[in-house]
């Protein structure tokens, strides 16, 4: 069985990606992580400053994680790029959920993708 996935490439922005970082792009791509962000995907390999990098938009990828996430939460983005468990109070739009569990901050782990401009599901 194989994975679907779309990939498109960017032009990096001013500071290098680490890879299976989620990210935005106001013009060239940068870490996303605050609630106002609009994420585009996550990068599929590190990038130096300005160079060409391909990011997953939507389907199933690797994230870093920002904590403990269970398989099957709704994630969004966390500090630093990574990602973590949506909260029912959150106002940061879901990215996606989980297809794996993690037990610690900086665990890579497999997600479906689906990032979106709009907060998640309410209480």
């Amino acid at each position: 069985m194989s994975n679907v996935s779309i990939v498109k490439s960017f032009t990096n922005g001013a500071a290098a990606l680490t890879q299976y970082q989620l990210v935005k792009t106001p013009a060239a791509l940068v870490e996303g992580a605050a609630a106002t962000d609009t994420c585009v995907g996550i990068v599929q390999s590190g990038a130096a400053a300005t160079a060409d990098v391909d990011v997953c938009i939507f389907g199933v990828t690797r994230a870093q994680a920002a904590g403990v996430i269970t398989r099957g939460d709704l994630i969004e983005a966390g500090a630093a790029g990574q990602v973590s468990t949506h909260s029912t109070t959150s106002t940061k739009p879901v990215v996606g959920f989980a297809l794996e569990t993690t037990t610690a901050q900086g665990d890579e782990f497999e997600i479906f993708l689906f990032c979106q401009s709009d907060a998640g599901p309410a209480a």
